[in-house]
């Protein structure tokens, strides 16, 4: 892909930085980077997509919400499997299962801890009527009509006994 000079910022240079570093340590102990290009835009704040084989826990990335444009591909054997290795994770804030088989796909959305999962699309499907946010180290709470306002307001029950009629 190239760049021309209308191409807007993706991130700022101190988060490419970041994610250059962790894909560095990444390559470093082992892991393959396929796609992407010669790395950050010319200004530093546009990374290109890139996926990673390979990826074992002793890298960074493995455990860091990267925010970028990265997929780590992990082989698993069983569903069992796939879902542990992805609550394994200290973040849930959204997860996407892709299969034609929809029940399946729904028993797994149920048992993945994220704030949300997307059948057969992107992980961003953030929508007013809908609540958004995550488990976990991803965040608390939901935004998003009405839920959106029970996360930012205090319901409190408060009862009057009547002295006078109890005697």
């Amino acid at each position: 892909m190239r760049f021309s000079e209308n191409v807007c910022p993706g991130a700022s240079v101190e988060h490419t930085s970041k994610i250059t570093a962790l894909l560095e340590d990444a390559r470093a102990k082992g892991a393959r980077i396929l796609g992407g290009g010669e790395g950050a835009h010319q200004d530093g704040s546009f990374l290109t997509p890139r996926i990673l084989v390979n990826v074992t826990r002793e890298m960074k990335i493995w455990h860091t919400e990267t925010f970028a444009p990265i997929a780590l591909l992990i082989p698993f054997s069983t569903v069992d499997e796939a879902v542990a290795l992805a609550n394994e994770s200290t973040y849930g804030l959204s997860a996407s299962v892709y299969t034609i088989n929809i029940p399946l796909a729904i028993e797994i959305g149920r048992r993945l801890e994220s704030g949300s999962v997307h059948i057969n699309s992107m992980t961003i499907h953030d929508e007013a009527h809908m609540p958004h946010g995550g488990v976990k180290e991803s965040g608390w709470g939901r935004f998003g009509v009405p839920w959106g306002f029970a996360e930012f307001t205090q319901l409190k029950t408060i009862t009057i006994t009547d002295t006078h009629l109890a005697g």
